[in-house]
């Protein structure tokens, strides 16, 4: 199985509305205001998600295009501005 196919099946098994980590959370209290933040193997973004929402701005990167898509997807949902 190629990788990034590999990568977009597990990503589709990870529930759409899951809830940021608490790691990312205490991270969040760490940072100063407006960081720039860059988010390796971002996943679906849920994480990166609540990072722009608390005003940074976050560039994600991730193997999975379907990962990428929903992360995208959700962020226009949601009102956040985002550039491709």
């Amino acid at each position: 199985m190629e990788l990034t196919s590999k990568w977009n099946t597990g990503n589709q098994k990870i529930p759409v509305d899951r809830k940021p980590s608490q790691y990312t959370r205490h991270v969040l209290d760490l940072i100063e205001e407006n960081s720039s933040i860059l988010d390796v193997g971002s996943g679906i973004g849920t994480d990166a998600l609540l990072m722009v929402e608390e005003g940074h701005e976050v560039f994600l990167i991730d193997i999975s295009d379907y990962a990428l898509g929903v992360a995208k997807k959700t962020a226009t949902e949601r009102g956040l501005k985002i550039r491709t």
